[in-house]
């Protein structure tokens, strides 16, 4: 199973039953909760309530899916585009400081130093 990355249109595609399913008991994730997605016919889980409410609204701008140690689809990572914005925001003030502080200066012309021999 290879490495998918999604862009907004295609995590739209995702399908969530919206239900909440319990870890079995017994496991490291006992008493704790998931939900079942669906893309391209295969399923993976997720626990990030962030993610399933980002999905609902339209909200995710890309994503990640591997496989897990067992060979089985799952989330590795995701941008929402509230995170986006952000990120582009901070970008361009990054680059308004640059084109602020560059100020042109006058460069020396030859017959400025022609008096000085």
């Amino acid at each position: 199973m290879e490495i998918k990355k999604l862009n907004a249109t295609e995590a739209a595609e995702i399908q969530c039953d919206g239900q909440l399913h319990a870890y079995k008991d017994g496991t490291k994730m006992e008493g704790k909760f998931y939900r079942r997605y669906v893309f391209e016919g295969k399923v993976f889980i997720s626990n990030d309530d962030t993610f399933y409410d980002a999905l609902q609204e339209g909200g995710i701008h890309s994503l990640k899916l591997e496989p897990n140690d067992e060979g089985k689809l799952a989330l590795a990572g995701y941008l929402t585009f509230k995170k986006m914005i952000g990120v582009r925001s901070n970008e361009l003030r990054i680059e308004a400081l640059t084109v602020e502080n560059f100020k042109p200066q006058m460069v020396a012309q030859p017959t400025d130093y022609a008096g000085l021999e």
